[in-house]
């Protein structure tokens, strides 16, 4: 990917859940689909089936299809597929961006965040998340709880760090 979504902003979302584009993530989302042409919009995939978060993932369209395409390397069948294509082909859904940035979102990721009239944009580098607008004190709250629970009392403590562990798999096999 050239461009990373950074930052965060929160925009307006009307009655039928339309909204726009924070500008910097619309370029961001023009760069990462190398099938988009100045004049057309962009693909944008929204991803609302992980319960267990209240927010949506939003992937630009060169995104999608490097997972797309890792899901459909692996064996039919196999549960850890299934689990994946439930989340990123049955519960997602792509949606048509104008030039001037404007989308809906679908009516399941409506349902699922229950938005108030506006939404919260998070830029996670190749992807981005739409949430329900940020309450700053929880936000801080959890930010203190990841500097506590990596750096401990450290106030020092460079959280960069953390790009040099190695990737632990996931699971409890003891063998």
């Amino acid at each position: 990917m050239s461009m990373r979504f950074s930052g965060k902003a929160t925009v307006k979302v009307d009655g039928k859940g339309r909204m726009a584009l924070p500008a910097r993530f619309r370029r961001v989302l023009q760069a990462n689909d190398s099938g988009w042409v100045s004049g057309e919009g962009p693909r944008l995939i929204i991803a609302f089936g992980n319960h267990r978060v209240d927010t949506v993932e939003c992937l630009p369209g060169d995104a999608y299809d490097a997972l797309a395409d890792k899901i459909d390397a692996m064996d039919e069948g196999e549960d850890d597929r299934e689990f994946l294509e439930d989340l990123y082909f049955t519960h997602a859904e792509e949606v048509t961006v104008d030039e001037a940035g404007r989308f809906s979102l679908p009516m399941e990721a409506r349902a699922k965040l229950n938005l108030d009239g506006e939404a919260t944009f998070k830029g996670r580098g190749g992807r981005f998340l739409i949430a329900p607008k940020d309450d700053e004190a929880s936000t801080k709250d959890l930010m203190e709880e990841r500097f506590q629970r990596y750096g401990g009392d450290n106030k020092n403590y460079n959280p960069v760090a953390l790009t040099n562990k190695k990737k632990e798999p996931v699971g409890d096999d003891d063998t």
